[in-house]
């Protein structure tokens, strides 16, 4: 990351910190959950995350990471590599049995667990360098506390959905108590940033003395950072990113088709088929329903292309085969030993499904608003 102070910067970045270093924002103190590590794909990071992030240090806000929500996104970072793998694995394998009698070679070699974690740990703590992100210790909880906590359903504990009588919450608890013994050691008023709402109970489990508020998600914390980021800017800022953001939304409506032959030819066909429910037989191209916030990239030279973020609304239709049209034809299906791997299966129903989704589009225009070049996109988890 290019940091803040760097000469190179752009006027909006120049403008960025300058009123970000001038605001007020109610919290000192930033904790982030493992769920905003996921959906902001730490430690790679999407645009949104590295633009909080980067806000928030001009804003001259801590941030801070619990360890053991560290660990658990390390564990889900892993998992889901693997299974990556493990699949283009099978996939490989699938190549090479169809093309045995010809005498053809298919090979894949992944790297291996051991390499997979090396190289995560590398990227992860490249991150929390980048950013200045301090790694608060784990909590020091008796066991007898949380046990008992657990059965009374307290804290962040909460009765398993299924009704067999158990409980879930643990990682939320320690994850919790982690953010609560570091306000305990260096106190400051602080926000604890999670899409999960267990964390909307943190006022009422604060012990004294903690100073700690509830931020559900990282859409949520930009808006917060904006709204006090707006108060100490300038006029001259105002109309000149008012003018920015419009002009960018008039580039990119006028050349909308660009933009979705971009998406056509940038999001893969798998990426898209994990939209639906079903075996995806057709999908027809994306339709841009709506272009959302613009996001100015705080580098790059005062005179130099505007880059950009921006969250598009896109809605996708495709053709869908599913064995089963309903709950209940499955449920028939099953009483009556129908499934494939009891007898003969119930005819494949097809269906038109369409979904819509939020993507993450970068990219930059010139000055003069003339050309277009779009870098990248992302389906927003």
């Amino acid at each position: 990351m290019t940091n803040p102070s760097d000469s190179n910067q752009s006027r909006a970045g120049d403008l960025f910190e300058r009123a970000a270093a001038s605001s007020t924002p109610p919290f000192r103190r930033l904790y982030f959950d493992t769920e905003v590590l996921r959906s902001g794909r730490w430690p790679t990071m999407n645009e949104q995350f590295r633009f909080c992030l980067r806000l928030a240090q001009m804003m001259r806000i801590e941030l801070c990471v619990p360890a053991p929500a560290l660990h658990e996104r390390a564990e889900q970072w892993v998992r889901e590599a693997m299974s990556a793998l493990e699949a283009a694995t099978a996939k490989a394998k699938s190549a090479q049995d169809a093309l045995q009698p010809f005498d053809a070679a298919v090979t894949f070699q992944g790297p291996d667990e051991a390499e997979i974690r090396r190289r995560y740990e590398d990227a992860s703590r490249a991150a929390l360098n980048d950013f200045q992100i301090r790694v608060t210790k784990y909590p020091a909880l008796p066991l007898d506390e949380v046990f008992r906590t657990a059965v009374a359903r307290g804290g962040t504990f909460e009765e398993i959905k299924s009704g067999k009588g158990g409980v879930v919450g643990f990682q939320d608890h320690v994850i919790l108590h982690s953010a609560f013994d570091d306000l305990r050691e260096q106190p400051v008023p602080a926000a604890f940033v999670s899409r999960d709402g267990v964390f909307s109970r943190i006022p009422a489990l604060a012990a004294q003395g903690v100073d700690l508020r509830y931020i559900p998600g990282i859409s949520d914390l930009e808006t917060i950072l904006d709204s006090f980021l707006r108060a100490p800017f300038s006029a001259e800022f105002e109309r000149w990113w008012d003018e920015v953001s419009k002009r960018v939304t008039e580039v990119l409506t006028a050349r909308r088709d660009e933009v979705q032959a971009f998406l056509t030819h940038t999001l893969g066909t798998r990426e898209v088929e994990k939209l639906f429910g079903g075996k995806v037989l057709a999908t027809l191209p994306p339709n841009i329903k709506q272009f959302g916030m613009i996001r100015p990239e705080l580098k790059g030279h005062p005179d130099g292309p505007i880059h950009f973020s921006c969250d598009v609304s896109v809605s996708y239709k495709a053709t869908v085969e599913n064995l089963y049209s309903s709950l209940q034809s499955l449920l028939v299906g099953l009483s009556t030993s129908t499934l494939p791997f009891f007898g003969e299966s119930s005819s494949p129903v097809q269906t038109e499904q369409a979904r819509t989704v939020t993507v993450e589009l970068i990219a930059q225009v010139s000055t003069d608003y003339q050309s277009l070049t779009l870098h990248s996109a992302h389906i927003r988890l």
